[in-house]
């Protein structure tokens, strides 16, 4: 059984992985609301350093300076996965296009072709 680790921009995902059986190997920022401190950037660099993530899940409105200056040149893929469904209009099926999308989105980093 294949694992490949990935990260997360924040843990906006927990509900969708219990429910997939997936989890990730780190969380970049621990509060969305507020920019990290030096502390959590280097504690963050280390661990990418250990765990080297393929994959990095963020939501449409992560801070992109944000990740990069945590990431300090890690090459990573990321995929950008709309956790709230903004893009989806509301109507009958709405829900099933929702978990294909979320689920299209974590297949496409984390399925070896």
């Amino acid at each position: 059984n294949l694992v490949i680790p990935y990260a997360v921009g924040h843990n906006a995902y927990q509900y969708f992985e219990r429910q997939g059986g997936v989890k990730h190997s780190m969380v970049l920022l621990r509060d969305p609301a507020r920019a990290p401190s030096i502390r959590e950037i280097l504690e963050t660099r280390r661990n990418v350093k250990q765990i080297r993530p393929q994959c990095l899940f963020v939501p449409p409105n992560m801070d992109q300076s944000i990740l990069k200056s945590t990431l300090n040149g890690y090459q990573i893929i990321e995929r950008e996965i709309d956790i709230l469904g903004l893009n989806i209009e509301v109507e009958s099926g709405s829900y099933d296009v929702f978990v294909k999308q979320v689920a299209d989105g974590f297949s496409g980093c984390l399925i070896p072709i």
